[in-house]
């Protein structure tokens, strides 16, 4: 990913709403109280993405420690915003435009959006049409959590699906399989905690995996092998197509958090098999090297990030799974390695 940084933005226009014009929204996770003050016409692609009820929008809950602004940007803002994106990041559209400015200690521009990140916390600007959110965001507003990982709340590019509370990570790069082994557990009746992206909270005696956002994102042809196994399984959220040919869909997770009870390497394999054991967990190290990456990427220091990973999965069981095209069979011999766990 490109990334290019320059000094002292021009400060757009204002655009700062009325109060009747934003709603807040309440979140506990990583041990801390989030309020996220959003714009009306954002809120509910932000309480889809972050799979929220009603009761979570509670405009007179006490302001807790972290606070971030989502906002839409009006057309001016927005002109402004994409031409400098354009005018920095040159043929990569995908690129993340780094700068500073005398306003904020930190700014991160996307082509669809705009961080600020400021001594009374971040503000989050949307510059495409709010509807977007929801196949876009997802990922962008996770930026905001990442910068604000600590030793005892770690994030990690995994999957978390489990049975009855407990659960298994299953780490590995994009194109691993983690979305469309989530899917399968999904219509299989499993409890899915996360398809891409899980939260680990160290505890005295465990650790708690965590539930970021709740979007499912997978490709055609993973949405047709699902079929084969289950063929009445359909999203129960909405399911847009975004740019990279996904479909992304607000799954609602409703289990947020649960323990972690086991890692799990995919291997391609021509035949599923059962889970084979590993003497340390150790050996899966190397496959949460695109978590460093990415927390990296997002503006955080990652220094000291995989000394707390190493730390926080002392002594969780380890195995790699042997992964074949049946995806039933898959999650069999993981349901009965988690029991023999």
């Amino acid at each position: 990913m490109q990334t290019t940084t320059f000094a002292q933005a021009e400060t757009p226009p204002d655009s700062s709403p009325t109060t009747a014009s934003i709603d807040e929204v309440h979140l506990t996770f990583g041990g801390r109280d989030w309020r996220l003050i959003v714009d009306k016409a954002l809120v509910p692609f932000v309480r889809e993405i972050l799979s929220l009820d009603s009761a979570a929008i509670n405009p007179d809950c006490v302001a807790p420690a972290e606070t971030m602004r989502i906002r839409l940007a009006g057309p001016d803002e927005r002109a402004l915003w994409q031409a400098r994106h354009a005018s920095q990041a040159g043929t990569n559209a995908m690129a993340i435009v780094q700068f500073s400015d005398e306003a904020h200690h930190l700014g991160r521009l996307s082509s669809v959006s705009c961080e600020l990140e400021g001594p009374s916390g971040l503000e989050w600007i949307w510059l495409e049409a709010p509807e977007r959110l929801l196949t876009l965001g997802g990922a962008i507003l996770l930026n905001a959590w990442l910068r604000r990982w600590h030793a005892n709340w770690i994030p990690v590019h995994a999957a978390a699906i489990g049975r009855d509370g407990r659960y298994v990570l299953v780490p590995g790069a994009g194109g691993a399989g983690k979305s469309t082994l989530s899917a399968a557990a999904l219509a299989a009746g499993w409890e899915v905690m996360a398809d891409d992206f899980a939260w680990l909270l160290t505890r005295k005696n465990s650790v708690t995996v965590e539930s970021p956002y709740a979007t499912l994102r997978l490709t055609s042809d993973a949405r047709e092998q699902i079929q084969v196994h289950w063929p009445e399984w359909r999203p129960a959220a909405r399911c847009d197509q975004r740019g990279d040919g996904k479909w992304v869909s607000a799954e609602a997770c409703t289990h947020r958090s649960g323990v972690l009870c086991g890692i799990l390497r995919l291997q391609p394999d021509t035949h599923s098999g059962v889970v084979q054991a590993l003497p340390s967990n150790r050996a899966l190290l190397p496959e949460f090297r695109t978590s460093h990456f990415l927390l990296h990427q997002s503006g955080a220091d990652s220094n000291g990030y995989m000394g707390a990973l190493c730390n926080a999965l002392q002594g969780i069981p380890a195995g790699t799974l042997p992964r074949g095209p049946n995806l039933a069979e898959n999650l069999a011999n993981i349901e009965q390695w988690l029991n023999q766990i």
